[in-house]
């Protein structure tokens, strides 16, 4: 017989290690990316960009009183205006971060929850 035909012939070979899930496979791939930033990018096409609200003065008020009230290690929930990098018109869009306030520094004018500041100018809402 040739080498070929032995080569049918022969048992699979039983592998030392043990073999990966199925399900896992595609995870060695996915940190692979072609193009870096390309994904962001993409995303940042779907979003949805708008025009500031004006707060009425009442509301504005409320929103300040609420500040004042804030203390280290609060849990809130507070919206606000993100404007769009580069964009002359000033659109943006409103987000949403939950957590625990860290700092509140009166001088700049700045939350932070968690490790996002937030500037007091661009805060629409704030929940607990």
């Amino acid at each position: 017989m040739n080498t070929q035909q032995d080569l049918v012939h022969m048992a699979r070979p039983v592998p030392s290690r043990p073999r990966m899930p199925r399900q896992n496979r595609a995870k060695i791939f996915a940190p692979y990316q072609a193009l870096k930033g390309f994904g962001d990018a993409v995303h940042a096409k779907d979003a949805v960009y708008v025009p500031r609200m004006e707060l009425p003065a009442d509301r504005q008020e409320q929103l300040d009183r609420q500040l004042r009230g804030l203390r280290r290690q609060d849990r809130v929930s507070v919206t606000w205006f993100l404007t769009r990098p580069g964009d002359p018109s000033g659109r943006g869009q409103y987000v949403t971060a939950a957590g625990t306030v860290e700092r509140i520094d009166m001088y700049a004018r700045l939350l932070w929850v968690g490790a996002q500041p937030v500037p007091f100018s661009d805060i629409a809402e704030i929940g607990e």
